[in-house]
């Protein structure tokens, strides 16, 4: 599943569980005109972490995730982490492309 959104909120790196799993957790907003706008709180662990860390809030990322239900002492709870993200553009609004560049020799 793909969600396009900008980062409002980077959590800190964060050490859960018994086992020590290293845990960060990002929410994105669509980026709409609407009233109501969709969010999701997607969750990065272990080296997934390290493919945030050039990203902060305020930028527009395209983010691959997995979801998984769970069930913990009677409980169900959802889980989305994510697998994969790229940036579309940073909070300057430079998306960092280079696909235009006027200084070429080519002759057209």
């Amino acid at each position: 599943m793909e969600f396009t959104g900008k980062i409002i909120h980077k959590g800190k790196k964060e050490t859960v569980g018994q086992n020590g799993l290293e845990k960060l957790t990002m929410v994105l907003e669509e980026v709409t005109d609407k009233e109501y706008k969709a969010s999701l709180m997607i969750e990065f662990f272990k080296e997934k972490i390290e493919m945030v860390d050039n990203i902060k809030e305020g930028d527009t990322v395209k983010a691959y995730v997995n979801s998984r239900a769970r069930e913990y002492n009677g409980r169900r709870f959802n889980s989305i982490s994510c697998r994969k993200i790229d940036t579309i553009s940073q909070e300057g609004g430079d998306n960092g492309s280079d696909w235009y560049n006027d200084n070429d020799d080519l002759p057209f």
